[in-house]
């Protein structure tokens, strides 16, 4: 079953809502307990975006301070997270052992090019032994998949903080995925 943002945040309580956004591809509101994403989005990036909002907004609540922890890591964290919220490791590998482009295998999955990155960089070691040398045949240099992402954040002190990182996977350093290719600026 695929995780559903918008059931997650009624169980939580949180509002989304779709608005044009004059900044950013999202907003979180934390002490309103609302998500906003940009209406020009599409589904696949709204899910996504919202997503992503319940992580950040879930972690806020559990203590995980950017002041603590730095605002880099705490980011990273909730893009691993979210990823493996959408992504479940057995659909990876079946999309995987059916096509190896990108944008195929983010069809498949019904996700973005970026969510399937981000799965495949925050594997554990025990998953990555049992896909073995499958998800390195993934062509992420079949398409240009670099994007500027961005959001804004109001923090549970009413602090806005613009987050932006660009999303680009020929920055990575080997040939295993990881998340510096989220490259927080």
């Amino acid at each position: 079953m695929q995780f559903d943002p918008y059931a997650e945040a009624k169980e939580q309580g949180i509002g989304v809502a779709a608005e044009r956004l004059p900044l950013g591809d999202a907003m979180l509101l934390c002490d309103q307990k609302t998500i906003i994403v940009d209406d020009r989005a599409n589904i696949r990036e709204r899910v996504a975006w919202i997503t992503l909002g319940l992580v950040r907004m879930g972690l806020g609540r559990d203590g995980f301070r950017p002041d603590k922890i730095g605002v880099r890591r705490l980011n990273l964290a909730c893009i691993g997270i979210a990823a493996r919220k959408l992504i479940d490791f057995g659909d990876l590998v079946r999309a995987v052992r059916a096509d190896t482009d990108p944008l195929a295998i983010a069809d498949a999955l019904d996700v973005t090019p970026a969510a399937v990155y981000a799965r495949v960089a925050g594997l554990s070691s025990d998953k990555r032994l049992l896909a073995g040398e499958l998800l390195d045949t993934i062509a992420w240099d079949a398409h240009d998949l670099s994007h500027l992402y961005s959001y804004v954040i109001y923090d549970e002190t009413g602090e806005k903080r613009l987050i932006r990182w660009q999303f680009d996977p020929s920055i990575q350093h080997d040939t295993v995925p990881d998340l510096t290719a989220f490259a927080l600026q």
